[in-house]
């Protein structure tokens, strides 16, 4: 029983990492904007994809793509990323910038479905198989590795870069920014490609992790993501990566402790304690410092 407890919340944490690279792209984009980029869901679908077609090119002898090949796929559905997120941005959002925020949501909404219908045209409506990767015999430490390479920049990007400061100074207020010469579109388009990267590299983790992607994969873990940035505290990086670890965790244990017959009511209690958290702290459980918010 200990033994199976602790996978549980070993399996919990690993989901956690995976939902927090997802929601710090919504995070990042809405400390910007200030409206949530509703198409990153199918930028992790779409970047996922690429790593399932290079992967299957890959392939060894033994059907497995090894060493440099899976760091090749990696690259390629976080570049993946960051190109559809660009894309995202410059089709649905761009053209909606002095429009009221419903116009951009519809956009958005809009793009979201055109992107999983041609994902179903491309690569057919049913589930498929992930390739196997070498590294897919330790996939919590693949996960782990993944996350700190790009949690940690992104944290010298925002707190350490010039780039990280006309983030800030356009989260904080746009206006402002302007006059002191910062160009709130430039910023706006690094926000969405960086939140794109970590999309990708998060389809990455879960087609290693759980082994299928369909045209519909990326559409619950991004709801899960969506509220998991709002009850971090929105725009605050930490906060969101708190947020993240610790609904993995619930829903681990969650699932864990519900009778398998009972099964399909585990997502629907883990959305019923988010919903509470959100009626009980509305603008996020998870407070940190000034310093550590991209709104500053």
């Amino acid at each position: 029983m200990t033994d199976y407890v602790f996978t549980q919340i070993a399996n919990g944490l690993t989901a956690g990492m995976i939902y927090s690279l997802i929601a710090l792209g919504f995070s990042l984009v809405y400390g910007v904007m200030k409206r949530f980029n509703f198409a990153h869901s199918e930028v992790f679908m779409g970047s996922m994809y690429v790593a399932w077609w290079i992967a299957n090119y890959a392939r060894g002898a033994d059907g497995m793509v090894h060493g440099v090949k899976s760091v090749v796929a990696l690259v390629a559905a976080m570049l993946a990323g960051g190109g559809l997120a660009l894309a995202v941005e410059r089709i649905a959002y761009r053209p909606f910038r002095s429009a009221p925020k419903f116009s951009a949501l519809l956009s958005a909404i809009a793009i979201s479905a055109i992107m999983q219908n041609v994902a179903r045209q491309i690569f057919g409506p049913e589930t498929q198989a992930f390739p196997v990767f070498s590294c897919s015999q330790f996939p919590r430490l693949t996960v782990a590795l993944i996350l700190a390479a790009c949690y940690l920049p992104t944290m010298i990007l925002i707190e350490r870069s010039g780039a990280g400061i006309r983030i800030r100074a356009v989260a904080d207020d746009e206006g402002a920014a302007r006059l002191c010469g910062i160009n709130p579109i430039s910023t706006t388009r690094l926000a969405f490609m960086w939140g794109g990267v970590l999309a990708g590299a998060a389809g990455f983790c879960w087609g290693v992790l759980y082994g299928t992607v369909n045209p519909q994969v990326g559409f619950v873990p991004g709801l899960k993501c969506f509220m998991i940035a709002v009850i971090g505290t929105i725009g605050s990086l930490p906060g969101t990566f708190a947020a993240a670890m610790c609904f993995g965790l619930v829903e681990a244990l969650t699932s864990a402790v519900i009778p398998s017959e009972y099964s399909g009511f585990s997502q629907a209690f883990i959305f019923l304690l988010l919903a509470v958290g959100l009626i009980w702290r509305p603008t996020g459980i998870f407070r940190f410092g000034r310093s550590q918010r991209l709104e500053h």
